[in-house]
């Protein structure tokens, strides 16, 4: 998958197909040769592959620029042909025969690629979720993410993206879980045992907080209550019937976010020194 961009180039082809016509029809050999130059390049990138590959018309996109080229070719061999009027000359047919064939090509073509328009996400970002998706949140805990959590972050902003809601919603779940299993490593001092569910998880996080002193803004207890509530939504998404509309996925999402910018938060104030990449 990749971002299609340059779609300017386009626009810039069909100009220049435009000024090939009245050229064949009211100019020399010499306009051809010198005022054409940034269609022809335009025309050579597309051949490359800018903005996308083309099939069908990159053999078309071809036979016009050689067509060109010829042109070109002769007026560098033989100046006197600069001024000669290009109308009824076999160059002329040529460039006309390969606008036509380019046309007729580049019409089917563009007809059956596979575009797709990605529509807005609520307040997010098209690219950003497509991209990094892990920039939703709070940009000095993003390094405090594994490459594990990361990709799972992404995944779920593409899923969004691309209405893919159930999948969404699996990243995401999988995202907070694997860093509250590092969370729990912060604040009750040992890491889950790898057999141990996810309620297991918690359910160490609410005996460590009961067995301690709090503040009235210790986060503990808030990060602990939402990871209760995305456990809930984690247990209906586990039903094989069950299937997200992108509404509640991006509902999951957010929810995700929400847990774990507090279990970052909160786990930075209880251990300054946490190492990067540790979630």
């Amino acid at each position: 998958m990749q971002k299609v961009e340059n779609l300017y180039s386009l626009y810039v082809l069909g100009y220049f197909v435009g000024q090939l016509r009245y050229a064949i029809e009211h100019l020399t050999f010499g306009d051809i040769a010198w005022e054409f130059g940034f269609g022809r390049a335009t025309l050579a990138r597309m051949i490359d592959g800018d903005p996308f590959g083309f099939e069908q018309t990159k053999k078309s996109m071809e036979a016009l620029r050689d067509a060109v080229d010829n042109v070109r070719a002769q007026c560098d061999a033989d100046p006197s042909t600069l001024s000669t009027p290009l109308k009824g000359t076999p160059e002329a047919a040529a460039m006309a025969n390969a606008i036509v064939g380019l046309e007729v090509t580049l019409n089917h073509e563009l007809n059956g690629l596979p575009i797709w328009l990605v529509t807005a996400r609520r307040a997010y970002s098209i690219d950003t979720l497509i991209n990094n998706a892990e920039s939703i949140l709070d940009p000095d805990s993003i390094n405090l993410l594994s490459n594990h959590s990361i990709e799972d972050i992404r995944q779920a902003g593409k899923a969004i993206a691309f209405d893919l809601p159930t999948a969404a919603g699996f990243h995401s779940l999988r995202a907070v879980e694997r860093i509250a299993r590092s969370y729990h490593k912060v604040i009750v001092g040992k890491r889950p045992a790898a057999n141990d569910d996810f309620g297991t998880v918690i359910g160490g996080l609410d005996k460590k907080k009961k067995s301690l002193k709090l503040g009235m803004d210790d986060l503990l207890p808030l990060a602990i209550e939402t990871l209760f509530r995305v456990k809930h939504i984690r247990n209906g998404l586990a039903h094989p019937d069950k299937f997200l509309e992108l509404s509640s996925a991006m509902n999951v999402f957010d929810s995700a976010k929400c847990a774990i910018d507090l279990m970052l938060e909160d786990a930075q104030q209880k251990d300054p020194d946490i190492p990067k990449g540790f979630f």
